[in-house]
């Protein structure tokens, strides 16, 4: 009786592996069978792929390549024809003559008038000319009227006299018809700044000047000495 019951506990547990192996290879199978499934309708749902064109290409025939050439050495040459090799290479080609032709630069800025004063003359005792007489020697210059215009405002600075200082100041200034001083300034200094500035002040004080005549520019630039001298000073003061 025994035997037989341990027959039967074997046998069931041999149907039941068996089954339970079933079990497993079916289960797999069916797995592998969704994921088949699965992949095809994937693959049917994506577009078809365009066709693809072949286009059959010709071959390229290569271009033959030429050896170099092998560098020969120039043989020397004979006493003969060296002179001419050598001539041959230090003739030129003519260049071509230029089409355009540059002028100078030309200077637009207004011509300078430089005016040499004349000597104080000195007082003597004999009588001034007649106005006729002065006719006579025809009429003054554009220079020497402008000139004594800006004479006509010397004013020697007391402080310069009480220190016996002189000298000679350079001016140059632009003017226009009218007669009126655009720009000024000092070109040489007479060694004093109170000359200098008096000179300035000279020129601004004899504004308006002579109008230029009318055969010159309208704007003209004059560089005029002004000098300031004890000597000459002390005559007018002797004269006054």
């Amino acid at each position: 009786m025994s035997q037989f019951a341990g027959w039967r506990s074997e046998f069931r547990k041999t149907v039941f592996g068996r089954c339970l192996a079933l079990a497993l290879t079916g289960l797999f199978h069916a797995l592998l069978l969704a994921a088949l499934l699965w992949q095809w309708r994937v693959q049917s749902a994506l577009p078809p792929l365009p066709p693809i064109t072949v286009v059959p290409l010709k071959a390229v025939e290569a271009t033959p390549v030429e050896p170099p050439k092998p560098r020969v050495q120039p043989s020397p040459a004979s006493p003969s024809t060296a002179p001419e090799t050598r001539r041959s290479r230090t003739i030129q080609t003519p260049l071509p003559a230029p089409l355009l032709t540059l002028r100078p630069p030309q200077d637009l800025s207004p011509p300078v008038l430089t005016i040499v004063p004349q000597p104080l003359p000195v007082p003597s005792e004999e009588p001034a000319p007649p106005p006729s007489a002065r006719s006579r020697k025809g009429e003054v210059s554009f220079e020497g009227l402008l000139l004594a215009r800006i004479e006509e405002m010397r004013r020697y600075p007391a402080s310069a006299l009480s220190r016996r200082q002189q000298g000679v100041v350079q001016l140059l200034f632009r003017m226009n018809r009218k007669g009126e001083v655009l720009s000024a300034r000092v070109t040489g200094g007479s060694g004093f700044a109170v000359l200098d500035s008096a000179a300035l002040q000279m020129l601004r004080s004899a504004e308006p000047l002579p109008k230029i005549p009318p055969e010159r520019p309208d704007e003209i630039e004059v560089a005029v000495p002004i000098e300031f001298s004890l000597n000459q000073q002390e005559r007018l003061a002797r004269a006054n």
